[in-house]
């Protein structure tokens, strides 16, 4: 299968069937291309041609109740594998959500999933470009697909990422499971547990061994001017990043990128290359069981997922994807 997966954020990966599997965006095809990890083949090529040209937009997909459901120009496509695509709603034709300016379709990544209830209520994170407009704010919202209302989950951004600019790191994740998001943030080591149904919060400290400056905010303005700056801050600063829930070990997985100086030993400048990531074991209770630093050739984790023979993460780039797939890392371990 012929594709350009270089750079690529439009990843997605799964658990089916007790197999783990990974979705690509494919440019030069127009498609996105399901691969079986532990197989390993390439199984499925889904077409997206109608959606005219995917290069260039924000393409995001996310797996949930046996089901695939993908974002792309304002529509929500989805599919059960068996099917080709379908469209479930078009949300930049919505009016209702067209009065929420502050939600924008186009900025979904794969950090932040949405999800799709059993009452056609999806759930997706909500956006408001400046951090001072956060405060008090909710992150996440809920579009009903079947009268168009949009709502509102009861709970608001921490008051840290709306006083303080943390530059490329204020990201916040967002994941569910069942009645429950949880969230999970880049600047912070906290991992915020919400009840959708009592709208009750839980916070628990999971904070790396390694963690051991303090994450700093930028210093400076965010304007495009200074959009070097933004980087270099992003590139050298420690951060927490990817959660996945392992149901096999009852166990969950998080990645740590380790605080990098500008210059190393010898006195050279530092790169990307020299960046390390570490991989942090919690419980259920979200206590740290583990911690182990990944090899250097982990410089970004593109997709990760959890089956039953491991967890499985890129160990390098997707830059030359290939019949044969990628350098696949896979990791197991026992929990006591």
């Amino acid at each position: 299968m012929n594709g350009n997966y270089g750079g690529s954020s439009h990843t997605m990966s799964y658990t089916r069937n007790d197999s783990a599997f990974v979705v690509l965006q494919n440019c030069l095809q127009n498609t996105l291309d399901i691969y079986n990890i532990e197989q390993p083949k390439w199984v499925r090529s889904m077409d997206l041609s109608f959606m005219n040209s995917l290069c260039g937009k924000q393409t995001s997909c996310f797996y949930g109740s046996d089901t695939l459901l993908c974002i792309t120009s304002g529509s929500i496509l989805f599919s059960t594998f068996e099917n080709d695509f379908q469209t479930l709603s078009i949300l930049n034709d919505n009016e209702s959500m067209k009065g929420k300016r502050f939600i924008t379709t186009e900025s979904f990544d794969t950090y932040e999933e949405i999800h799709l209830t059993r009452d056609s209520i999806l759930l997706f994170p909500v956006y408001y470009g400046n951090y001072k407009k956060r405060c008090n704010q909710p992150i996440t919202a809920t579009y009903n697909l079947r009268n168009g209302e949009i709502g509102f989950a009861d709970i608001n951004y921490p008051n840290v990422l709306c006083g303080t600019d943390y530059g490329l790191l204020d990201r916040i994740e967002h994941y569910y499971f069942d009645e429950t998001i949880l969230y999970a943030f880049h600047a912070l080591p906290e991992i915020w547990k919400y009840n959708i149904q009592t709208s009750t919060l839980q916070r628990y400290n999971c904070k790396s061994t390694f963690h051991t400056d303090s994450i700093l905010p930028i210093t400076f303005k965010r304007t495009p001017k200074n959009k070097d700056l933004l980087f270099d801050h992003f590139m050298h600063s420690a951060r927490y990043e990817r959660l996945v829930y392992d149901k096999y070990k009852k166990c969950y997985y998080r990645f740590f990128v380790l605080q990098m100086s500008h210059k190393n030993e010898q006195g050279l400048f530092n790169t990307y290359k020299d960046r390390r990531m570490s991989l942090m074991v919690l419980d259920e209770n979200f206590n740290l069981i583990g911690e182990t630093l990944l090899p250097k050739n982990c410089l970004a984790i593109f997709f990760a997922v959890a089956s039953k023979q491991g967890l499985f993460v890129n160990n390098g780039p997707l830059t030359k994807a290939k019949e044969n797939g990628w350098n696949i890392l896979k990791i197991n371990f026992t929990v006591h």
